[in-house]
C-alpha cells in the first residue's frame, strides 16, 4: 500500500485490515516511518502483520528494495494498492517545469515501477490483484492542476495497458477515480 500514512491510505489500511489482510505500510522519510509505526500499533486489533516499510518512490532502486523486504516477510504479494500521490497545483502558464516533473515522478512514474515489481511477483503466484487510485480530474481536468490531471490520466492509460498485458496470468488492474475528498491534498484548495 504506498502512500499509507496519508488521509485516504490509512483509510484504505483500515479498510484492508477488517478485511483480513496482512499489509506493508509504505511512507517515506524518518517522519512517515513514524507515522507508518504507529499506523501498524493501531491495526494490530485486527491480528494481522503490519509492515512498515520506507522508500522514496522517484528511485527504482529503492521501490525494488521495498518490494523484495516485502516478499521477504510475506513470501508473496496478492495485492498493491499504488495510492501515493502529491499536488503543486498552479496555472499551466506560470506552472514550473520541476513541479510538473515532479507531479509525474510521484503519481505516474512511481506507480508504473511498482507496478513492475508486483507483476514480477504476481506473475509467478499467477494471481494478483493492482489497484491504481487516480482521480476525476485524470477523466475531466481541473482548474490549476494540469500536471496532476495530466498524471491522473496518463495513470488511467498505463492501468488499462496493464490490465490486457497481466490479464492472462489472472492478475486484474483497476483504477479508482474518486473526486474531492476533505484530506490532506484537496484541504488548501478550500
Amino acid at each position: 500500500m504506498t502512500g499509507s500514512t496519508g488521509s485516504l491510505g490509512t483509510a484504505i489500511c483500515y479498510e484492508l485490515a477488517a478485511a483480513g489482510f496482512d499489509l506493508a505500510l509504505h511512507c517515506r522519510g524518518a517522519k512517515g516511518l513514524d507515522k507508518a509505526r504507529d499506523l501498524a500499533c493501531e491495526l494490530s486489533h485486527y491480528g494481522g502483520t503490519y509492515l512498515p516499510v520506507e522508500a522514496e518512490l522517484v528511485s527504482a532502486v529503492q521501490i525494488s528494495a521495498m518490494f523484495s523486504q516485502i516478499k521477504q516477510e510475506f513470501g508473496r504479494l496478492d495485492v498493491l494498492v499504488n495510492n501515493a500521490g502529491i499536488n503543486r497545483d498552479q496555472l499551466m502558464v506560470r506552472m514550473s517545469e520541476a513541479d510538473f516533473e515532479q507531479v509525474l515522478d510521484i503519481n505516474l512514474k512511481a506507480a508504473f515501477l511498482c507496478m513492475q515489481q508486483a507483476a514480477k511477483l504476481m506473475m509467478r503466484q499467477r494471481y494478483g490483484r493492482i489497484i491504481n487510485i487516480a482521480s476525476v480530474a485524470g477523466q475531466i481536468g481541473n482548474y490549476g492542476q494540469a500536471n496532476y490531471a495530466a498524471s491522473k490520466a496518463a495513470l488511467i492509460g498505463l492501468t488499462k495497458t496493464a490490465a490486457r498485458e497481466l490479464a492472462a496470468r489472472k492478475i486484474t488492474v483497476n483504477a479508482v477515480a474518486p473526486g474531492f475528498i476533505d484530506a490532506g491534498l484537496t484541504r488548501s484548495l478550500t
